[in-house]
C-alpha cells in the first residue's frame, strides 16, 4: 500500500543494505512522501509512466518556475500547477475505477493495472528472492492469487498482518479461508502483536514468526525526547482525539464522551486529527456549544508529534486494530493513552497506571476516565515516565532496526 507512510517507514529501514527493492503499488495513487528516494515502484504501464513523469515534471519543474516568477504571477502559476496535478490524478483514479477486478471471491477489488498480471510481469522481470506483502486484504490476497499460478518456483513469501487484518476478518467466511490460504503459503510472518501470533497459528501458520514489533519499525527517540521534555504531561492543555468514523474508528463516540466531559474543560483545548466527514460536523456542533475544539487539517508525522508533545490526554476509540501506531506516538510524546481495548493496548499498557484500556461502546466509562486523567496531576505525570521507558525498551528504531535487519538477513541465508 505505497501511499501509505506506515510502508513506506517500514521499508526505508532497509534502503541502505545494498539491497535491490522495489514496491509493487496496489493502485495509482502517489507513494507516500516519506519514501527513501532509493527505493523504486514498479509502473511499467505505459500510461501510469507517462502521467506519473508530467506529474512529476509538474510538482518539481513547475514548482521551482513558481518560486522564480515574480509575486504578481506566482498565484497565477500556483493555481495552473494545481489544476494539472488534480487532472492528472483524477485521470490516474478514474483508470483504477473503470479497469477494476476483485480480489478471489471477495468484494475487495484491485485495478488491473495493478493485479495479478502486471504482478506476475513484476516478479519475471525482477526475480526477488523475498517477496514482502505489507496487509492481508489488499497484498496478501494478490500475491496468494499468483502463487496460485507460479507454484513451486514462487519465491520465499514473507506477510505482515497490519492492524485488523486477521483479529477482524477471520470472523467472515470468505476472509477467514484467504487468511488460512495465506497463512498456510507464506514462509515468514511479521505481526505486532502476541495476541495475532497465537490467531495465526490457530489459523494454519506453521512457518518462521519474525520479533513481535511495530509495523512502523520504530521511532527515533534521540530526535523526540527534547521535543517531548518541553512542558510535563500535567501542564499541558491539550486534549487530543483519533478522528477516524467508518470501518473500525468510532470517533463519533469518542466525542460524545468529551461532551459528557464539559464542565471539566473550561481549561483546554480538543483537536481532532485525521477527522472524517461525520466528526467535522460533530466537531462544529460540539464548538457551537461552547467546547474549545476544531479539526487538525494535514499534518506530516513529525508535526503531530509535535502535538502529541503538547497534549494531555490522548483518546484513540475503535472497535478493531493491531497496536494503534497513533498510541504508540502518543504515549512516547509524554500523553496520557486511552485506548479501547480492541487494540492490543494491553500489551504496552497497564490499566490504571500506565493509561487506561476502555471498552469502544462505552460512552459512560470513557467519559469518567477522561475525567480522572483531567483530574489527576500525580496520574498522568507517573503514566509519562513510564511508558518513556516503555518506549525505550520497545520502540528505539536503532535497537529495533539493527533487530528487523539482522532478521532479514537470516530469511535471504534461508532462501539461498
Amino acid at each position: 500500500m505505497q501511499d501509505s507512510p506506515h510502508a513506506a517507514r517500514w521499508v526505508n529501514i532497509l534502503s541502505d543494505q545494498d539491497w535491490e527493492v522495489m514496491v509493487f503499488p496496489v493502485n495509482s495513487q502517489p507513494p507516500s512522501h516519506e519514501f527513501n528516494k532509493s527505493i523504486s515502484i514498479y509502473r511499467k504501464s505505459i500510461t501510469l509512466i507517462i502521467v506519473h513523469t508530467l506529474l512529476k515534471w509538474n510538482d518539481q519543474i513547475g514548482g521551482a518556475i513558481v518560486n522564480a516568477i515574480d509575486l504578481p504571477f506566482r498565484s497565477g502559476l500556483l493555481k495552473l500547477n494545481s489544476f494539472i496535478g488534480r487532472l492528472g490524478r483524477s485521470f490516474l483514479a478514474s483508470l483504477d475505477s473503470i479497469f477494476i477486478e476483485n480480489i478471489k471471491k471477495t468484494k475487495i477489488s484491485i485495478p488491473k493495472l495493478h493485479g495479478p498480471h502486471q504482478l506476475l510481469k513484476c516478479i519475471d522481470a525482477f526475480k526477488p528472492d523475498l517477496i514482502h506483502s505489507l496487509e492481508f486484504q489488499h497484498c496478501s490476497y494478490l500475491l496468494l492469487q499468483v502463487k496460485e499460478s507460479l507454484g513451486e518456483v514462487f519465491p520465499k513469501w514473507a506477510v505482515t498482518n497490519w492492524g485488523s487484518d486477521i483479529y477482524f476478518y477471520q470472523n467472515y467466511d470468505i476472509h477467514h479461508h484467504l487468511i488460512n490460504q495465506v497463512l498456510i503459503n507464506a514462509d515468514v510472518y511479521f505481526c505486532e502483536c502476541h495476541r495475532d501470533v497465537e490467531l495465526a497459528i490457530h489459523m494454519g501458520f506453521k512457518g518462521v514468526v519474525a520479533p513481535v514489533g511495530p509495523n512502523i519499525g520504530g521511532l527515533n527517540l534521540e530526535v523526540l525526547k527534547p521535543i517531548r521534555d518541553v512542558v510535563i504531561p500535567s501542564k499541558r492543555n491539550l486534549i487530543v482525539v483519533k478522528g477516524y468514523e467508518g470501518f473500525s474508528g468510532r470517533a463519533l463516540i469518542a466525542l460524545e464522551a468529551i461532551s459528557m466531559c464539559r464542565d471539566f474543560l473550561s481549561n483546554y483545548k480538543v483537536l481532532v486529527y485525521s477527522a472524517s466527514p461525520a466528526v467535522r460536523n460533530k466537531i462544529k456542533s460540539l464548538s457551537e456549544d461552547g467546547i474549545s475544539i476544531k479539526s487538525l487539517d494535514r499534518l506530516s508525522n513529525m508535526e503531530l508529534l509535535k502535538v502529541f508533545a503538547m497534549a494531555r490526554i490522548y483518546l484513540g476509540v475503535g472497535v478493531t486494530d493491531g497496536i494503534s501506531t497513533s498510541m504508540l506516538e502518543a504515549m512516547s510524546m509524554g500523553a496520557f493513552p486511552i485506548q479501547t481495548n480492541t487494540a492490543c493496548c494491553n500489551e504496552w499498557l497497564e490499566d490504571g497506571r500506565s493509561g487506561f484500556i476502555i471498552c469502544p461502546d462505552d460512552i459512560e466509562k470513557i467519559a469518567s476516565r477522561v475525567k480522572i486523567s483531567l483530574k489527576d496531576d500525580v496520574l498522568v505525570d507517573q503514566a509519562s515516565k513510564v511508558n518513556w521507558k516503555i518506549a525505550e525498551k520497545r520502540l528505539d528504531l536503532s535497537k529495533n532496526r539493527a533487530k528487523i535487519i539482522d532478521f532479514y538477513f537470516k530469511i535471504l541465508d534461508d532462501a539461498e
